[in-house]
């Protein structure tokens, strides 16, 4: 019998106490606390678990602070065995002979009323000797009995059970083989795959199990040994706990890692990741109304006033494809006018104050390809038969790859704004697809330019991506930062034919920390991991240590602004900087 059957045999016995008074364990599925505001239920985790080669039997355990009074690990064989990792005996040391290394952190659940909280935990990662188990070679299933202490008793109450996972101790004896490689979770919920592939043959496969509650296999992914890891998001799972294993075929045999546990919490995908971590008490939320619109709800008080709040738009990869600063007064985006391939996407809000960056939960949108709604012979997006090009001279360029059989099709130029809102649609004369900036009589801003081919007669449509384009009806230099524009008490000016921006006001925009020594008159920000120093009248900066060298010096206009050129922007932050010749614009992304 495999590890996969025992489970589920072991799943219905867990059952069949459940609904019987008979005695055995208390699988209680976690502790209910009730506080001022939120009741909760979090049940221990038994986040991996593997045997090493020397028959020592490593794992990593997820439980709440009061609850490591008793933590042991049961393994459930021919009879089952408790095996103390933790003990009140030992005022919480481990036992003897075991290895426990205990962290502190915290974890995003959702309570019992369906609202994402953080509650404290504790990460141990404990090691068992095969001196301490002394199991004999098979297939087992384990998981971990935790118990609280009352603070008026020494007696350990309140024992909860995790979740059970499968283990297999190899029989050294049989020569039989082991798995090349290690599967885990890190702390930060990421997949974390080791494959020494040079145990194997060339035409070894592997692949990555994803298996339910009920043991059903879900999902299969086929690896790339050289490359194997992958983001728990990327797995596109619904909320729920999943076993992951990683199998191997080489020849006729199969071989599978030890198994792990991903828990994929209601509510978001990459943000339980730790890319972007959600904060339960991020004051605002998003949703996405019936019609397309993204409606955005911001609580703004007092402790938040300086704050500047973004609209985060994530691909399957974890990339931001769109960062829309949004305002309390425009609270509204709409997704028509945003010109994304189809696709999975997760959106969030982001809130930048003091040079720290939280994160809402988040919310999966799904924009389905061209073909799975409609049969319109051109496909809209990356696929679309077609571009735009911006010119130096404030043209607009489009290009189509033009087909007899689009003969009754009309095409536009449509422009919104950053909103996605649509603010003008032009017929273009394919004979002359070509139309200026300037007679699109625009104020001042940033705008998306798209194409859009229409079929009149069955009104189905296809749309290009979007091509950013800026405007200027001022004699001033502007500065754009993710598409919105931004107007700083002191403008950018020209030195020496160098574009110099402020400082402060730009890095405060990307989310860095700037801090003024006046002593000294060094600028010293801080943005992420980075430390940035730059000192007035020099022509070398600082970052993490390392030169970078300015093509003029920074300056101080005004005993009170320090201007730098705009390429060190870039280089400081890693922003993308561009510069706009006919609109006298510069243009910084913040992906």
């Amino acid at each position: 019998m495999n590890w996969y059957t025992k489970r589920v045999g072991v799943i219905l016995f867990a059952l069949i106490l459940l609904l019987t008074a008979g005695g055995g364990h208390s699988f209680a599925e976690g502790a209910t606390l009730v506080g001022s505001k939120n009741s909760y239920s979090f049940k221990p985790m038994l986040a991996e678990v593997f045997v090493e080669k020397d028959g020592t039997i490593s794992g990593t355990a997820i439980i709440e602070p009061e609850y490591d009074a008793d933590l042991s690990l049961v393994v459930s064989g021919r009879k089952e065995t408790s095996i103390q990792i933790l003990g009140s005996s030992q005022n919480g040391k481990p036992k003897a002979g075991v290895v426990a290394k205990t962290t502190r952190g915290e974890r995003g659940i959702v309570d019992l009323g369906g609202a994402p909280i953080t509650i404290e935990v504790k990460t141990i990662e404990f090691q068992i000797p095969e001196s301490v188990h002394k199991l004999s070679p098979g297939d087992y299933e384990v998981w971990l009995k935790a118990s609280k202490t009352t603070a008026s008793s020494k007696k350990s109450t309140d024992q909860l059970i995790s979740n059970t996972v499968g283990m297999v101790i190899p029989d050294k004896k049989s020569g039989k083989a082991q798995f090349p490689g290690k599967l885990a979770i890190t702390n930060n919920g990421s997949i974390q795959i080791t494959i020494q592939s040079a145990s194997a043959s060339a035409t070894a496969k592997y692949d990555l199990v994803v298996l339910d509650g009920d043991d059903y296999e879900v999902k299969r992914i086929t690896l790339n040994p050289n490359n194997p890891n992958l983001t728990a998001k990327s797995l596109n799972l619904p909320a729920g706990e999943y076993v992951l294993v990683l199998e191997l075929v080489d020849k006729n045999d199969t071989l599978r890692s030890n198994t792990v546990t991903l828990v994929v919490p209601t509510g978001s995908l990459p943000g339980t990741t730790g890319l972007f971590p959600a904060n339960s008490s991020f004051p605002g939320e998003v949703t996405i109304s019936k019609d397309g619109t993204i409606q955005i709800t911001l609580q703004i008080t007092s402790e938040y006033a300086k704050a500047k709040f973004n609209l985060l738009i994530v691909d399957d990869s974890d990339k931001v494809v769109k960062r829309i600063p949004i305002s309390g007064s425009n609270p509204k985006v709409s997704t028509k006018g945003l010109a994304l391939p189809a696709g999975n996407y997760t959106i969030m809000l982001e809130m930048v104050l003091s040079g720290k960056k939280t994160y809402s939960p988040s919310i999966h949108w799904v924009i389905p390809a061209q073909g799975s709604q409609t049969t319109f012979s051109i496909p809209s997006g990356q696929d679309f038969p077609g571009g735009i090009k911006v010119n130096k001279n404030g043209t607009i360029t489009i290009t189509l790859n033009w087909k007899p059989a689009y003969s009754a099709y009309t095409v536009y130029v449509v422009v919104n704004d950053l909103y996605g809102n649509i603010i003008k649609r032009i017929p273009l004369d394919l004979n002359k697809p070509s139309i200026s900036i300037k007679d699109l009589n625009l104020a001042t801003g940033g705008y998306t330019v798209v194409i859009e081919v229409v079929d009149p007669g069955s009104g189905l449509s296809a749309t290009s991506l979007g091509t950013f384009i800026t405007v200027n009806q001022t004699r001033q230099i502007l500065i754009f930062i993710d598409g919105q524009l931004y107007a700083f008490p002191k403008p950018p000016v020209e030195v020496d034919g160098r574009t110099l921006v402020p400082l402060r006001a730009i890095f405060e925009a990307l989310g860095a920390k700037v801090d003024w020594d006046e002593a000294t008159q060094t600028v010293t920000a801080t943005k992420d991991n980075n430390t940035i120093t730059l000192t007035i009248g020099s022509r070398v900066a600082y970052k993490n240590g390392e030169k970078i060298n300015l093509d003029v010096p920074a300056q101080l206009f005004n005993g009170d602004t320090t201007m730098v050129p705009i390429r060190f922007v870039s280089e400081a932050l890693g922003a993308k900087v561009g510069w706009d010749e006919y609109s006298k614009a510069v243009v910084i992304s913040n992906e």
